[in-house]
């Protein structure tokens, strides 16, 4: 099989790190006539709700075509298509959705891709996959922010089509140097080879979410066989937290927890 812009081997976290993604099950008809019928319509999912439909037409062997259309999702804001099968993430395009009204994308489809269509599940995330998705460690730094902080992850092991959240760590304040905490994916309870997101819960307000996905990994994948690290940071009051990602680093010392 070709390549298909592969961006994480298991590597989609984006950060499809598309950051993002997530998908439903195929359905090309009915059960008797998949693999047979030259046009299959398959579900879309973002967040783990349908949100539209992809036609493939094979139909031209030489020269498939497919139409994708889907509902719901922000105005302005790029996004990511593609599917997963057996736990990778294979890109197929991006676009930028309309000021209003459905997303519609048309193109040819990979040829070599026409044979997994039957297992594949296809998904849309705001958030493009990069090589460099992979993971061991999240930073959360308080800076300057009104409240509380404590840092989990939401994590899957189906592709993004379910999330799961983690415990999560003790109190971050702006008060109480170092206002921050490093801890290993691991210790944080995400299985290795699973996506993951930096969830900062606000204590008596409300909690956010990165919009990054990354694959965690518990090898150093750094350089020089370092720790990949990804900060965050969350400032702002309580009812109106912005946390954002400040960089991806590489720290030659595992984290403390």
């Amino acid at each position: 099989m070709k390549p298909k812009t592969r961006c994480l081997t298991w590597s989609l976290a984006l950060a499809l790190i598309l950051p993002v993604a997530s998908v439903s099950t195929v359905s090309a008809g009915s059960a008797g006539d998949r693999g047979h019928s030259p046009v299959y319509h398959l579900d879309v999912s973002y967040q783990g709700k349908v949100v539209g439909k992809i036609t493939v037409n094979t139909a031209n062997e030489e020269l498939p075509n497919y139409v994708l259309v889907a509902h719901g999702l922000a105005p302005n804001t790029k996004y990511t298509f593609g599917y997963t099968v057996a736990g990778e993430i294979y890109v197929i395009g991006s676009i930028v959705s309309p000021k209003a009204g459905p997303l519609t994308i048309n193109g040819r489809f990979p040829l070599n891709d026409v044979k997994e269509l039957e297992s594949a599940h296809f998904g849309i995330m705001e958030s493009p996959l990069t090589s460099s998705g992979r993971v061991n460690d999240f930073v959360l730094l308080n800076y300057y922010g009104w409240f509380i902080t404590r840092m989990a992850c939401y994590y899957s092991v189906d592709g993004g089509v379910t999330w799961t959240e983690t415990g999560h760590t003790g109190d971050i304040t702006r008060a109480d140097p170092p206002n921050s905490k490093r801890v290993a994916l691991s210790d944080m309870g995400v299985p290795d080879g699973a996506l993951v997101r930096m969830h900062a819960i606000v204590v008596g307000g409300k909690d956010r979410t990165g919009s990054e996905i990354y694959l965690c990994t518990y090898l150093p994948c750094g350089v020089n066989f370092s720790f990949r690290t990804a900060v965050y940071y969350i400032t702002g009051v309580t009812w109106d937290p912005d946390l954002y990602l400040r960089g991806v680093v590489d720290i030659a010392l595992p984290a403390d927890e």
